[in-house]
């Protein structure tokens, strides 16, 4: 058992020296050596990198799941409705995929695995070799995937799952979105920037107590203002004292994508109906074209939080038309009821079949 110990130990230290960014250099094994022995007897016959993808997930998601309570306005957000977005955003292996709010990395590792599928029917096509396919997946996955996260234990966690599936560890900073870039860290700043991605999939924190405050971090953004008409012009007024982050979150994503980039947020309903929030959706609309606004279940974050919730599928760009088409859903069922326990009916897989079929009708641009 001590000769078990002290291999599993070793091996320990080699993958903290690997992941840096992922294990502090002081963390140990605290199992004696029976149990190490007894863990190990358990796991050896499974192999992560073997799997299927979606065990990978599976299990990742089971571990971390009761980590995610919520405090600071983070909810995990089902794997059902991080895919609906990839697949309606539909990345490809040459555009730079960004979430300025990861979490734990959900949207970031299916769009990982979503532009992997894409690339291995590119091999079959082509007749890859095996080793073609593994360089072009991981040269996707170090190069093409961006990842910001205010909260260090969600980023480590974040970084951990994509060592697990693709080693795109590398390109998830630890920072606050919502600060101004120049204060972030010069590693970050080399690595992110504003307008630069063709994707971005965010779902921001929320919650009633949440507030941004600051002179200085509000001044940067439209949306920390009230606005009011003035000879018949929507105009800006005064700098608020504080502002809840999803409102900035809505500014921050587009100013992180390129024109003509594709955006996928999930939004607290409150923001599409009330009166209060009117000027934000004045102010949208002159900043992107709305291609879709896909109403979800009020379950979807439920265990967690009961805000009802809504995607929103943006296009950035400075031609917006005078009149287009919005794709509008409402879906009824998200696979699991209230108390988080999982039924049969979900409408959410469905979406994004219905929303490629509405784009090629109305021969929509996106």
């Amino acid at each position: 058992a001590s000769l078990v110990k002290e291999r599993i130990e070793n091996l320990f230290e080699t993958v903290k020296r690997k992941y840096r960014d992922v294990l502090d250099q002081n963390e140990e094994i605290n199992l004696d050596p029976k149990s190490l022995v007894f863990t190990i007897g358990i796991l050896q016959d499974y192999c992560l990198m073997d799997s299927a993808r979606d065990a990978v997930a599976d299990a990742f998601e089971t571990f971390i799941g009761p980590s995610l309570k919520g405090d600071k306005g983070q909810f995990f957000t089902p794997r059902n409705v991080v895919q609906m977005m990839v697949e309606i955003l539909d990345p490809n292996e040459q555009e730079i995929v960004i979430d300025p709010a990861c979490g734990s990395g959900g949207f970031l590792v299916e769009s990982m695995r979503y532009v992997w599928k894409k690339l291995e029917e590119d091999a079959k096509k082509y007749s890859w070799t095996d080793e073609n396919l593994k360089e072009e997946q991981l040269k996707f996955a170090i190069s093409k995937i961006r990842g910001i996260e205010k909260d260090d234990f969600l980023a480590k966690l974040s970084k951990a799952y994509m060592a697990i599936l693709g080693d795109g560890s590398s390109k998830i900073f630890v920072e606050d979105t919502l600060e101004n870039p120049d204060n972030w860290k010069k590693e970050t700043q080399q690595e992110v920037s504003l307008g630069k991605y063709e994707v971005l999939l965010a779902n921001p924190p929320f919650g009633k107590n949440l507030k941004v405050s600051g002179s200085e971090k509000l001044g940067q953004y439209d949306l920390a203002y009230s606005w009011k008409i003035k000879d018949d012009k929507f105009v800006k007024n005064k700098l608020k004292k504080d502002v809840p982050p999803q409102f900035l979150f809505i500014e921050r994503c587009l100013d992180l994508v390129q024109d003509e980039g594709r955006l996928a947020i999930v939004l607290p309903d409150g923001i599409f109906g009330n009166e209060q929030t009117s000027y934000i959706r004045r102010w949208l609309l002159e900043k992107a074209q709305i291609i879709a606004i896909i109403d979800i279940p009020l379950e979807t974050f439920l265990p967690n939080t009961g805000t009802k919730t809504s995607v929103i599928i943006l296009k950035k760009t400075s031609k917006i038309p005078n009149n287009y088409p919005i794709f509008m859903h409402v879906a009824e069922y998200c696979g699991h009821d209230r108390r988080g326990k999982k039924i049969e009916q979900d409408d959410i897989p469905n979406i994004s079949i219905l929303f490629h079929k509405w784009k090629k009708e109305n021969k929509v641009s996106f």
